[in-house]
């Protein structure tokens, strides 16, 4: 059965149906139970926390409201809108039936607005305790909520919950929470005090039943059950994520591993606090930007390119034009008071780059990023102005010529170091750049174009060695030949000869129509493949880039460099 009683008040309507008040003489105040989350929570993860209640607590109750055995006063039953009279002062029961139109049922029966008694459903011989209490409340399908009022006790505050209307044409009674109460003379009584349409339109509804959850109110104890197989933190920043075992007890997993792949960090862990990375002697080398370099992922190792070009010198041959990267760092981590020196074996043909080449610094760090290590410098603490050129090799190979497999020295001189360490890099360049007259073997050999002999000898290995720390840093060198018929050149930059990567080149021909436009490689080299044939005549060539342009002749035939050094 479905409780109902409707009244209009000045076009809104307002629907009298519903609360619920618990306690037959006074409610207790809700137990203090126990939180398994704040009360049992042991700190350990390889434990499942719960509260157990030494006694169970009571069991489910419902309460039909629309038997008359759970009605005060009783209502009686009808399916007549005509019972809804304006004036009886009562409540009025409806049997509740899924086919009858009740929404244009009531709206017709136009009940009059009317003050009524309060509404009790209610129970005896409930079993003494704590229970949870739902109500199941009802909406119709037109999407309209609901707000019932009811009080715990005629004498106590009204309070109200609000219900969430049907949509998609279905009609519902869900269940809502109410709140907790302790029962302890075996009676729940339920008060409905009235309901609000919080929106608009008619809706009809009710309440259709309370039900009552038991909740154990007696003392209750911690319980800690081991859950193993479960991931843990075992506390230790040394090891992997650790599994709990049947005891309860977080074991750690395998030692973690803390090789960062950089030969100039002595790598060590700390439980507390994890991976740590100090410097320690080591030597490297490096671009000038500070960081290893790997051309080919082809081959192990640090690799570097050499740019051979058409020399227009002599068109036949060819001219080391370029590296890639276009400089270096001959990089020297030591360890020690310093107050000594340190001899530096440099392979040839690397020369000394600009006036003060060498620096030492007090501190340093280095990292691995993207598969490079970079060096991050402190504080200069000193330089040095020493020099090594092509002139200062000397036939040390024991080959009776200089040449590859030679080496000259630098000797650093370290001031003394209140840090037990400094870092020493020494900035430098390939020595047979801009050297010309060369040819290519079969072998990809850059050969002299007179003798045919080996000058560059592709895939060629530096061994770069000190004083001060044992073994070699180790690059090699790839010949790269770039042969075109047409305008090709190199795009570098004015800093330290790197090539300028997928940078835009134009090549404009008479009367300033553009021909093509190109980009420059992985070297910096660009490349307009073009056989002109006719008489001398002027191309234009530029960067929009950087706004920079140069204008060549080109004869029938003919192959043109054109160079850029950008800012």
């Amino acid at each position: 059965m479905l409780k109902l009683r409707v009244t209009f008040v000045s076009a809104i309507l307002t629907l009298a149906c519903a609360a619920a008040t618990f306690m037959a003489t006074a409610l207790a105040s809700p137990s203090t139970l126990c939180d398994p989350a704040v009360d049992c929570n042991d700190g350990n993860p390889c434990t499942l926390d719960t509260c157990e209640s030494t006694t169970p607590p009571p069991p489910t109750i419902t309460i039909f409201c629309a038997d008359d055995a759970h009605q005060n006063p009783v209502l009686a039953t009808t399916q007549d809108p005509g019972a809804l009279l304006p004036t009886d002062g009562q409540w009025t029961e409806f049997l509740f039936t899924q086919s009858r139109p009740y929404a244009a049922l009531f709206a017709a029966a136009g009940e009059a607005s009317f003050g009524l008694p309060v509404m009790r459903c209610y129970a005896e011989g409930i079993q003494n305790g704590t229970y949870d209490v739902f109500g199941k409340l009802y909406t119709n399908d037109a999407g309209r909520d609901m707000r019932y009022f009811y009080r715990f006790s005629l004498g106590s505050a009204v309070e109200s919950v609000d219900t969430v209307g049907g949509s998609g044409g279905t009609e519902q009674f869900t269940d809502y929470l109410l709140g907790r109460v302790t029962i302890v003379d075996g009676v729940i009584n339920v008060y409905f005090q009235d309901a609000l349409l919080t929106g608009t339109g008619y809706p009809f509804f009710g309440w259709a039943s309370i039900r009552l959850e038991g909740v154990s109110d007696s003392a209750s104890e911690c319980v800690h059950t081991p859950t193993p197989g479960v991931a843990c933190d075992d506390g230790d920043a040394c090891t992997t994520s650790g599994t709990c075992d049947s005891a309860g007890v977080c074991i750690g997993g395998t030692a973690k591993s803390c090789d960062d792949g950089n030969p100039c960090t002595r790598d060590s862990c700390v439980p507390a606090s994890g991976c740590v990375y100090e410097p320690t002697a080591c030597s490297l080398v490096t671009s000038s930007s500070l960081c290893t370099f790997d051309r080919d992922d082809d081959l192990s190792g640090d690799q570097f390119r050499l740019v051979f070009t058409p020399d227009p010198a002599a068109p036949v041959t060819w001219k080391l034009n370029a590296s890639n990267p276009g400089q270096f760092f001959d990089n020297v981590f030591y360890v020690g008071a310093g107050g000594t020196s340190v001899t530096l074996t440099v392979p040839y043909p690397f020369v000394t780059q600009g006036a003060v080449p060498i620096h030492i610094y007090d501190s340093a760090t280095s990292a691995v990023s993207s598969g490079e290590i970079c060096i991050s410098p402190g504080h200069e603490a000193a330089n040095s102005a020493a020099q090594i050129s092509l002139a200062n090799y000397t036939d040390t190979s024991g080959d009776g010529k200089i040449g590859m497999g030679d080496t000259a020295t630098l000797t650093v001189q370290l001031p003394s170091l209140s840090t037990g360490f400094a870092y020493i890099g020494v900035h430098l360049d390939y020595g047979l750049k801009k050297v010309g007259s060369f040819k290519k073997d079969q072998a990809n050999n850059a050969v002299d174009a007179s003798t045919g002999l080996i000058k560059v000898p592709d895939k060629q290995v530096y061994a770069f060695t000190n004083s001060a720390v044992g073994g070699a840093a180790v690059v090699m060198s790839e010949n790269v030949f770039k042969k075109s018929p047409g305008i090709a050149g190199l795009v570098v930059r004015n800093a330290n000869g790197d090539p300028v990567l997928g940078t835009t080149v134009q090549i404009f021909g008479g009367g300033g129509r553009m021909l093509s436009s190109v980009r420059t490689d992985d070297d910096g080299w660009y490349f307009y493949p073009y056989k002109y044939t006719g008489k001398a005549t002027s191309f234009t060539v530029r960067l929009p880039d950087f706004g920079l342009s140069q204008v060549v002749t080109m004869k029938s035939n003919a192959f043109v460099a054109v160079n850029f050094i950008t800012p």
